[in-house]
């Protein structure tokens, strides 16, 4: 149910990366915050947990765990 939101927040981690290249350090907090307000503007109500870390865990899955 969840997968173009998760998607869609992988696809903006990439584009914040193209944006600002020297800080992946932070690619993975900016996409979850991101996320967190994209979620509440479209639902009005504060993103679950259990799907916050569900995106956490696919973002470094594609970001690597350094990040």
């Amino acid at each position: 149910m969840y997968e173009g939101l998760i998607e869609i927040t992988v696809n903006w981690g990439r584009a914040y990366l193209r944006r600002y290249p020297d800080k992946e350090d932070r690619v993975i907090e900016s996409s979850l915050n991101w996320v967190k307000g994209y979620y509440k503007a479209l639902t009005g109500e504060d993103i679950p947990p259990e799907l916050l870390k569900t995106i956490e865990k696919r973002l470094r899955e594609e970001f690597g765990p350094d990040f």
